[in-house]
């Protein structure tokens, strides 16, 4: 898969009490080795990888704390961006789990998209169906099925999903 960074911006106050903004850079590479690694692109240091069991030659997506990867064999995979280990008392955070972690799974994700209500993803799946899930459990949401509509233009960029039928009819989706 070709590499992707992601900047996370995130607000803070110092020490003054001064508003700041810091960022976190993540490069994520697939490969045909069969993980996904998330790699520092400052130092080149390895955060996390995860063993999908299957070739990565599709794009990578990240939403909010999400990161998207379909394998050659179909299966999606939906994992955490930052995977921490969790102490298990105080819950607190650790560091990194250099393991990544798997939030759920779609078997046979035939395309996916990264669109829908902050809190969820919406996933073309197995004969045709437009699947919408819970960005965080993985929980089905709605299904339905797309008979008409045989091309999705994956588009993570705006909120419109666009699609086509075999009679040349173009559709710009929004959710409502």
């Amino acid at each position: 898969a070709d590499p992707l960074i992601h900047t996370v911006r995130e607000k803070f106050k110092d020490s003054a009490g001064r508003d700041n903004v810091r960022e976190k850079k993540y490069l994520f590479i697939g490969g045909l080795d069969y993980p996904i690694y998330c790699v520092d692109p400052g130092t080149g240091l390895l955060n996390w990888k995860y063993e999908t069991g299957g070739f990565l030659r599709s794009s990578i997506h990240v939403k909010d704390s999400t990161v998207y990867v379909k394998s050659d064999e179909g299966a999606l995979f939906a994992l955490e961006l930052d995977p921490q280990h969790k102490n298990a008392k105080t819950g607190a955070a650790e560091g990194t789990k250099r393991s990544g972690n798997l939030r759920w799974k779609l078997p046979l994700g035939e395309r996916f998209l990264v669109k829908g209500a902050p809190d969820r993803v919406l996933v073309l799946g197995p004969a045709s169906e437009l699947y919408q899930y819970s960005e965080t459990t993985g929980e089905v949401i709605s299904r339905a099925q797309l008979t008409e509509i045989t091309h999705v233009l994956t588009n993570p960029w705006d909120p419109i999903l666009y699609v086509a039928t075999d009679a040349g009819a173009v559709f710009a989706l929004e959710e409502s």
